[in-house]
């Protein structure tokens, strides 16, 4: 007896998970650093607005984005790629903007964290679903389910929102998922 066809899901499914287990090593290294991003936007929201610890987050959110993209690389055949090319893309325009203008109040950016936390987190929801039963899944599924969460209390707030949330909630989210993706890709090294 012959064995049935795989869906196309299903191959899929196994495709990601296997190329997570293959290059979990820039998969921690991303998580790591999103971790040191989110720590980094935490200290920026309670310690002093100065224009060093600005041009720090900035280069993190940069190399954040340029990890992402060695990450997509290695995973470029999957269909999953095109959602997270805008998700990096969006993460590199919040840093640019960053480096360029300086500050985070002079700017007001508070859409384009909006938009950057819902594309981003609608992106790892698909996959923490799509590596499902990888270990440690549920991990960026709950990440992502937090980051939309914080999104909606941020969009209620952006007319009025200070500096301080925003980075509060942007370092929040990069710790999240960056707890996530390193976990994920230190559990999957095994498999």
């Amino acid at each position: 007896m012959s064995n049935p066809p795989i869906a196309p899901a299903q191959r899929y499914r196994a495709t990601l998970r296997a190329s997570i287990s293959r290059h979990w090593s820039p998969h921690l290294a991303q998580g790591v650093l999103l971790m040191a991003t989110g720590g980094l936007a935490a200290v920026h929201a309670l310690m002093s607005f100065s224009l060093t610890t600005v041009a720090l987050l900035a280069c993190a959110l940069i190399a954040s984005a340029a990890l992402q993209l060695v990450n997509l690389w290695l995973t470029k055949q999957l269909p999953y790629f095109s959602i997270q090319l805008v998700s990096v893309a969006s993460l590199l325009i919040i840093g640019l903007v960053l480096v360029r203008q300086g500050q985070v109040g002079s700017l007001n950016p508070q859409y384009l964290v909006v938009i950057f936390l819902v594309v981003d987190n609608l992106s790892r929801l698909i996959f923490g679903l799509a590596i499902r039963p990888l270990s440690g899944w549920w991990l960026m599924l709950a990440s992502s389910v937090l980051g939309l969460g914080m999104a909606a209390m941020l969009l209620q707030e952006v007319p009025n929102a200070s500096p301080m949330p925003i980075a509060l909630i942007a370092g929040a989210n990069f710790f999240a998922t960056g707890l996530a993706t390193g976990l994920i890709a230190w559990l999957s090294r095994k498999q």
